[in-house]
């Protein structure tokens, strides 16, 4: 009987070990698969002020150093993370925030506008 509680015993701590391992492994390989995004300025390259257009990353071209842009009629520049093609990643939140900029007329940290 003391040698089956023994096995019992052995074999639970194989795989909570087992188990522990596996998470660790898991967490690691998850943050070397996600890196830092860094965020960046970018000019917006289209007249255009349509949502189809607005979150369409190729309509940007990625800036050195903060842009000027006076106005508040369109869309000049946006402050977003940069991606691997040194893209601008638009996700919901940034586009939405992007076009109540341009219906508002008005710029905000991460967004302005020109004339």
């Amino acid at each position: 009987m003391a040698t089956s509680t023994k096995s019992r015993l052995l074999v639970g701590i194989w795989a909570l070990t087992l188990l522990c391992g596996l998470f660790v492994s898991v967490k690691a390989w998850n943050s070397e698969a996600m890196p830092t995004l860094t965020e960046q300025w970018f000019i917006y390259n289209s007249d255009s002020q349509d949502r189809d257009d607005v979150e369409n990353p190729q309509n940007y071209t990625l800036l050195n150093d903060e842009p000027v842009c006076a106005g508040s009629n369109q869309l000049c520049s946006i402050h977003a993370p940069t991606n691997t093609q040194e893209k601008p990643v638009l996700d919901p939140q940034l586009v939405n925030e992007i076009m109540d900029a341009i219906d508002n007329q008005t710029s905000t940290t991460a967004i302005k506008l020109k004339d």
